[in-house]
């Protein structure tokens, strides 16, 4: 949902690097490349065995919270890929695109999907890896259990549930993120009435800064309702 241009180009580029990935990671070709795969998930990242199982392993825990909260049709869902690049670099080589423009988003993570398939990527060496892996799996979540949304209210519920804790015997979940906080008490607000009428291609939700402050907003508001 957030490849905003060159979708077919992008695919294809993916489709490739997971081609490539999955056979260096079997051949042994490229041992950085390790592979998760559960009843619902595949999870590929170059960022060590141990950091791939993770993910996996709080994804299903993840995916089992969102069902008991919102009694979510989850064992409709399709088999879900993530891709969890190391660093900036590594995300950089899949989705080349956000850096070939001067003032666009340099996302942590990006979620898209069609009828077929669903596709998530992620990069794990932020300070919460798990918040944009949560972001982006509620986003199907979101899709396969209650339908379309507007904008706001679709990034609004997945930064409430991608601030999940999944720890090894509790989910915390509602917390407030201390950076929408943050930027809530250093910036201008959009109106509300611009926050809702947001688009796809609004330059409030695609240019970075900006970006910040829809995602922020959309998050508070949505978290107080």
């Amino acid at each position: 949902r957030a490849i905003l241009f060159g979708m077919n180009r992008w695919i294809a580029r993916i489709v490739f690097a997971v081609f490539a990935l999955l056979l260096g990671a079997t051949a042994g070709a490229d041992p950085r490349w390790h592979i998760a795969k559960s009843g619902h998930l595949v999870v590929i990242g170059d960022g060590g065995e141990k950091n791939v199982l993770r993910v996996a392993r709080e994804l299903e825990q993840f995916r089992e919270v969102f069902h008991l909260l919102l009694k979510s049709r989850v064992e409709n869902v399709r088999p879900f890929l993530v891709l969890a690049a190391r660093d900036e670099d590594s995300m950089r080589q899949l989705v080349t695109g956000y850096w070939e423009r001067p003032a666009g988003k340099r996302p942590a993570g990006i979620f898209f999907g069609d009828e077929e398939r669903n596709w998530a990527i992620v990069r794990g060496d932020l300070q919460n890896p798990t918040h944009v892996i949560f972001h982006e799996y509620a986003h199907l979540l979101e899709e396969q259990s209650l339908g379309p949304l507007p904008l706001w209210l679709s990034e609004g519920l997945a930064e409430f549930f991608g601030a999940t804790v999944v720890e090894d015997d509790a989910v915390k979940i509602g917390a407030v993120m201390p950076e929408h906080l943050a930027w809530l008490r250093r910036g201008v607000p959009l109106p509300i009435s611009q926050l809702v009428t947001t688009d796809w291609g609004s330059a409030d939700y695609v240019q970075g800064k900006r970006a910040s402050g829809f995602y922020s907003e959309a998050a508070l508001l949505t978290h107080y309702l």
